[in-house]
């Protein structure tokens, strides 16, 4: 896998310190606005709060990137994915982290394109304020010039910031992460297609089987079942019995599944510990990736 860090191995504590200014900035101006929503239009606000999850849910399902990497039966894949792609924007949403712009998150074309509108929400809330907030005369409605230059300046301010970040801080030949088109299945499809070593290819079977099986089942089935008397008679240290568990009865070779006890063989040991090992190797393989992402 290759790397994606896009913060240099030089200037770290400029690139922190930009990087801090940033969220900074982002979780001031969404917090203000949805306070601006909030009491001048709560309807508005609920319903600008549905349509923005209620366009991300789409997008990915549309390119059908709602499951989440961890394996679990489909049954529980599609709720859990739901609840944790809303909990995760909502987390990008009043953070602004870079980290989420990696294809295991938002994406890097959909997280630069959350930032944005974010920051051009601020300025809808303070026309939706201005014009539907109601002052009863005691002082409480702040002036809209006033929150025109505030907001205003926040904008700008956070576009110079940005624009610094990009254009003085990022690792150039990582600069397309914030805008990359590579959706989640792509990654994990990526274990397979794009490794050359059998302990990193092994990896697709920490992933979730509805994010790949569909596209490259047959390709990954064919390639274990080639692989696994020499895996067997070999044992490399990455073959370990967990990692055999993991790899569903159908892509084992009928005459070693006997051995390992047909259908009835001993499967991974707990949810807790698959999710655990799917992380491990995620982990590993992007020691090489963002080893340096903030």
């Amino acid at each position: 896998m290759r790397r994606v860090g896009i913060v240099p191995d030089q200037g770290r504590g400029l690139a922190y310190g930009t990087a801090f200014l940033l969220s900074f900035l982002h979780i001031v101006a969404k917090a203000f606005s949805t306070a601006l929503l909030a009491v001048s239009s709560p309807t508005v606000l609920g319903l600008y709060l549905l349509a923005d999850h209620g366009l991300h849910i789409t997008y990915r399902v549309f390119r059908r990137d709602l499951i989440f990497y961890f394996p679990m039966p489909s049954l529980v894949s599609y709720p859990f994915s739901f609840l944790i792609r809303v909990v995760e924007k909502t987390i990008v949403d009043f953070s602004g982290s870079l980290q989420f712009r990696l294809p295991s998150n938002l994406g890097g074309s959909y997280f630069f394109f959350n930032l944005v509108t974010s920051q051009i929400s601020v300025l809808v809330a303070v026309l939706v304020y201005n014009t539907s907030f109601e002052d009863d005369g005691d002082g409480t409605k702040k002036d809209a010039k006033v929150l025109w230059r505030i907001f205003g300046s926040m904008n700008a301010t956070w576009l110079i910031v940005m624009g610094f970040f990009f254009f003085r801080v990022a690792v150039p030949s990582h600069r397309h992460t914030l805008w990359s088109t590579v959706s989640q299945r792509q990654w994990v499809q990526a274990f397979f297609l794009e490794n050359e070593e059998d302990s990193d290819k092994i990896g697709i079977f920490g992933c979730n089987k509805l994010l790949w099986e569909s596209d490259i089942g047959a390709e990954v089935m064919e390639w274990t079942r080639a692989h696994w008397a020499e895996w067997t008679r070999e044992k490399p240290e990455w073959f370990t019995l967990f990692i055999i568990a993991t790899v569903p009865d159908e892509y084992i070779p009928a005459e070693h599944l006997i051995g390992l006890g047909g259908a009835k063989r001993q499967r991974r040991g707990s949810a807790v510990e698959s999710v655990r090992e799917s992380v491990r190797r995620m982990s590993l393989g992007d020691e090489e990736e963002e080893a340096d992402v903030t």
